[in-house]
């Protein structure tokens, strides 16, 4: 395939090269500092550009290593969200990392556009950024933590949800950037039974909840924003 999504590709993630990881160690201990850190993440992207190009890929990520998780950095970015693992949840399939949001999402700026551009310089392959899937806040809490500190109005944050990916796309369009792909993990989780229990549990309807999903993916793509998105199935 000559245009994306390509045949052969990957979502974003690779796993963080041993340098890469030392470096995180040593800055977490206050033994570096953040233009140490940087460097190394900047090597680290640049070693992952030339090693796509070299098996043969038709597009480059950066691998995301300047995040240690991909949905946490770029919903922390929108604001006073944290994501947190409940309590007894090893082992368990169907118990996800909990939302808590204690203000209403706001884009505030692009989220990307430096990833990209630093990708773009250092790759002849086109670059893809990889984003986390607009509903992927809501399905790690549900309405309670949509409405538990931050809004009394559910559909509100859908709004402000469609409007901050809106902008984010937006945002990355002109800076260059032509391949998004979206990681929404939720579809894919639907399928899953135990994930299905949780769901009921909290009192969400699985097969009304896909709905309202579908729905808000949808009028996030809709308008100039669809131009530069692919969504993704998740992982």
């Amino acid at each position: 395939m000559s245009a994306p999504p390509f045949r052969a590709e990957h979502i974003g993630s690779l796993l963080r090269p041993v340098a890469l990881l030392e470096a995180r160690r040593q800055f977490a201990r206050g033994e570096t500092n953040q233009a140490t850190l940087a460097a190394a993440e900047d090597r680290a992207i640049e070693d992952a550009a030339r090693l796509q190009e070299r098996v043969g890929l038709r597009l480059a990520t950066d691998g995301e290593f300047r995040r240690q998780s991909y949905h946490s950095y770029f919903y922390g970015q929108l604001g006073d969200i944290s994501f947190d693992a409940p309590a007894g949840a090893a082992g368990s399939r169907g118990a996800q990392p909990m939302a808590s949001l204690k203000s209403r999402i706001a884009w505030k700026g692009p989220i990307h556009a430096a990833d990209f551009a630093f990708l773009k310089a250092r790759t002849k392959a086109l670059p893809k950024i990889t984003i986390p899937g607009p509903c992927a806040l809501h399905f790690r809490g549900g309405d309670a933590a949509v409405t538990a500190h931050a809004y009394c109005d559910v559909d509100e944050f859908w709004d402000d949800i469609v409007t901050a990916f809106q902008n984010e796309l937006r945002s990355l369009a002109e800076a260059g950037c032509r391949y998004v792909q979206i990681d929404e993990t939720a579809f894919a989780k639907f399928g899953d039974a135990d994930v299905q229990q949780t769901l009921r549990a909290r009192g969400d309807d699985p097969d009304v909840l896909i709905d309202r999903y579908i729905d808000v993916t949808n009028r996030v793509l809709a308008g100039n924003a669809a131009s530069s998105a692919a969504p993704s199935k998740g992982r």
